[in-house]
């Protein structure tokens, strides 16, 4: 006998949250699988551009009030309204991201995430604050912190297609987050040692982006370890070497918190280890 058909409508919802959200792995907990779809997921990366959208609507709407204030034009109940929801939704977007964190006080002290909660408490505090208190002109003074929400619209970098434009987000990356650079004889084996311990979440600085510069294309095994869902979304690749000035600035080596130069441990001619690290160590130095 032939099963009932499923309506299309629900059929279609299942297909468009398997599009959107990452499958919850056996053995997983509720928090890491929100806090990994939250992080590495297509849901996530459309929840990033519609806060993009927003932060620009609520700068431009900063830009408004400070005009109408000139023009001596009261606030409009539309405008206190859209801004009322814009503040519900971030508000929640960060409660969840907090809740969800591996470190919760890694994430508080993340550069991001200071920005967005000095952007959401000034409009709180104004709501909270009465007209006619003392306190309420310096809750309107805090409302300049609005416009830092446009900082949010770098996050588009993460669609950048070409080379240039990989290398304009790896700039960014180097100037608005801390990142460490590796370079040398990167191995399979090495370097998933290596993230395990400096991404594991009891390091303080495991939020830290990892860039990783090496002369050749990465093997299959080091592919492998890239697109794990735990390092994807914190370890970049760059093909280049650690001896030319050009790829040590696309890599952000000026900028770097750390530099780890890998060596093959096991490598019979110890000399030229020596010889390849030093000189790996001296244009790291000089970059």
């Amino acid at each position: 006998m032939d099963q009932p058909r499923q309506p299309v409508v629900l059929v279609w919802l299942h297909s468009v949250k398997n599009r959107l959200v990452r499958p919850r792995m056996r053995g997983e907990t509720f928090r890491k699988w929100v806090s990994r779809n939250m992080d590495s997921s297509t849901l996530a990366t459309l929840l990033d551009v519609f806060q993009v959208i927003l932060g620009i609507g609520v700068t431009m709407v900063y830009f408004y009030q400070n005009w109408s204030k000139f023009q001596d034009v009261a606030e409009t109940p539309m405008v206190r309204t859209v801004q009322r929801a814009i503040g519900v939704f971030f508000t929640f977007d960060y409660l969840v991201r907090l809740i969800a964190s591996e470190s919760p006080q890694t994430f508080f002290l993340n550069t991001m995430s200071l920005v967005d909660l000095a952007t959401i408490l000034p409009q709180w505090l104004e709501m909270a604050i009465s007209d006619d208190s003392d306190f309420k002109k310096q809750a309107n003074a805090l409302k300049t912190l609005r416009g830092l929400r446009f900082l949010r619209s770098f996050r588009l970098l993460v669609f950048a297609k070409t080379a240039k434009g990989r290398q304009a987000g790896i700039l960014f990356l180097t100037v608005m987050n801390p990142h460490i650079l590796i370079c040398g004889e990167v191995n399979s084996g090495a370097l998933d040692f290596f993230l395990r311990q400096f991404l594991h979440p009891n390091n303080i600085n495991w939020k830290d982006k990892v860039v990783i510069l090496c002369p050749g294309l990465p093997s299959n095994n080091l592919r492998r370890i890239l697109l794990n869902s735990a390092y994807e979304q914190r370890v970049v690749y760059l093909q280049g070497s650690a001896m030319l000035d050009s790829d040590l600035k696309r890599a952000g080596a000026a900028n770097a918190r750390l530099c780890f130069v890998l060596l093959n441990k096991l490598s019979t001619d110890g000399d030229r280890n020596d010889t390849a690290s030093n000189l790996l160590t001296i244009s790291l130095i000089y970059s």
